[in-house]
């Protein structure tokens, strides 16, 4: 899925953030803001995607597979548009060394833990098949992608590329199938917390001052995300 990916997500990527960008002028927000706001709407919540797609039981369509992917570049987009933001921030100009020197570090991450996982983990988890039950099991999944979640933060990436390049990493194993099967009460409970917690931020009274705004861009993401 990777060239199909790649393609739509740069398309929807650049599209959503002149949609953004656009939104914000016609607001008359400061150029910062439509900056911001056209970056905030190139990326899509694979939290949100995910568990919709499990709960109406499309996971395996082809269709998904490919959302997935998706989702997968927009989080390496976000890694780069951090970098940007930041430099442009501080400095209102950017920076092409520093936004080089950001792919070539997060390309290197990706290919050294990615070759890495292939070799090592596969021939870790057949080597230990004799003591792997099922809470073992599922502790050494759970582990590993903290684990990666806390190199990839320490790299300077987000929580979300660790976990996904773990996951990937798991995903090709034997295992695969059994800590799917394992790691679902795990990942219906962090669910929940990750969609309350995102309530619990909700400012009303922000709402209530701003609706229109809020609905205007509400309403192009939805059509954008949509196209």
């Amino acid at each position: 899925m990777g060239g199909s990916a790649t393609t739509a997500a740069g398309f929807e990527a650049i599209g959503m953030a002149l949609v953004g960008f656009g939104l914000g002028k016609l607001l008359q927000w400061p150029f910062m803001d439509c900056i911001f706001l056209g970056a905030c709407l190139t990326i899509s919540s694979s939290s949100v995607i995910v568990k919709s797609f499990a709960d109406l039981g499309l996971k395996q369509r082809n269709f998904a597979q490919l959302v997935y992917g998706i989702l997968v570049v927009e989080d390496l987009i976000a890694v780069v548009l951090l970098v940007l933001l930041g430099t442009f921030v501080a400095s209102h100009t950017f920076d092409a060394g520093q936004i080089g020197l950001s792919i070539l570090k997060l390309g290197f991450f990706l290919i050294v833990w990615f070759v890495g996982g292939i070799l090592f983990i596969p021939s870790l988890l057949k080597r230990a098949k004799n003591f792997l039950t099922d809470e073992i099991l599922l502790i050494v999944a759970v582990a590993m992608c903290f684990l990666m979640v806390y190199l990839s933060s320490q790299a300077g990436f987000s929580a979300a590329l660790g976990a996904f390049i773990m996951g990937s990493l798991l995903a090709e194993t034997t295992k695969a199938e059994r800590i799917e099967h394992l790691v679902i009460p795990v990942r219906d409970l962090f669910g929940a917390i990750f969609f309350v917690s995102v309530g619990m931020l909700i400012d009303l009274n922000v709402i209530k001052d701003h609706w229109l705004p809020i609905l205007l861009i509400t309403a192009s993401v939805i059509i954008g995300k949509s196209l």
